[in-house]
């Protein structure tokens, strides 16, 4: 008995290729910007180039999706892991950890710190660590999101108390 094997990938016309292109440029920028205003600390040049890079190879496969749906996650999540390795920095002013004055600490030191924190504060922070919007972390801990901003708020506070220490404790 035979099997038939389906490709998971069909190659595509030039001319095809380059209105998809042409059609999802747009996209690229606006994620860039979107992901380098939530990520400051990445280069918006690079995730441009990341993600047309990710546009052009999706645009020359047909996987018999949805175009638009494929082609916006495979750019979006290509820009997301070009920065993965790179040291961890919160968007937002409330969850700036690192004083401008003191050096980075590494990212194994800050998770031990955060570890260090009771309950849900730790928790809370190392999901934002990794990646988690508030609202994934609300509906996976089953609070609301104010409740979830309020602990990482405390939490951050408290970091910070905890640092501010620490660097008079060194001068």
């Amino acid at each position: 008995m035979s099997r038939l094997v389906v490709p998971l990938s069909f190659p595509i016309s030039p001319s095809i290729r380059e209105e998809k292109i042409g059609q999802y440029l747009d996209f690229v920028n606006r994620a860039a910007r979107r992901i380098h205003k939530r990520y400051p600390f990445t280069d918006f040049d690079d995730l441009v180039q990341t993600g047309a890079l990710a546009l052009v190879e999706a645009a020359g496969e047909d996987t018999g999706q949805n175009f638009r749906a494929y082609a916006r996650h495979r750019i979006y999540f290509a820009m997301l892991d070009s920065f993965k390795g790179e040291p961890y920095r919160y968007r937002s002013t409330r969850l700036e950890l690192v004083d401008a004055a003191a050096p980075a600490k590494p990212l194994s030191d800050l998770r031990l710190e955060i570890e260090s924190l009771p309950g849900l504060e730790g928790q809370v922070l190392l999901r934002r660590l990794d990646g988690f919007s508030q609202k994934e972390i609300a509906g996976h801990i089953q609070m609301s999101r104010g409740e979830v901003r309020a602990i990482e708020e405390r939490a951050i506070s408290k970091l910070k108390a905890r640092q501010k220490a620490a660097i008079r404790r060194a001068a």
